[in-house]
């Protein structure tokens, strides 16, 4: 289940990506064709990753020279659903992306019980 702040986040291999409200896809039946999420062009390049995201997330970007940038979900516009989105890493020398990543914090709230042996 999906938090009301929940947003579908996508990114392309040239360092191009948006946040998109959950609300503005409808539920497709059979047959349905569809439905536009990215406006894909040269200058943005194939996705290469979709992720549901909040606003307390953190994603990885992974290039294939290696380079790895860390970046704050809420600082990723939230736009429409047919956008090209706005440039979140600038990849030089012709390097691509390769990869993304929801960073997965750990729970400092789980407490650690020991049984003991009777």
């Amino acid at each position: 289940m999906q938090n009301s702040k929940s947003t579908l986040l996508a990114i392309t291999e040239n360092g191009f990506g948006k946040r998109t409200e959950l609300d503005e896809y409808r539920v497709q039946a059979r047959g349905g064709k569809g439905v536009i999420t990215y406006k894909i062009t040269p200058k943005t390049g194939e996705i290469i990753g979709i992720k549901i995201v909040e606003d307390t997330d953190d994603m990885m970007m992974i290039t294939d020279a290696g380079i790895i940038i860390r970046i704050n979900v809420k600082d990723i516009s939230v736009l429409g659903r047919s956008t090209q989105g706005v440039t979140l890493m600038r990849t030089n020398d012709g390097g691509k992306l390769v990869s993304i990543e929801k960073i997965v914090e750990d729970d400092k709230d789980i407490e650690i019980v020991e049984e003991t042996p009777n």
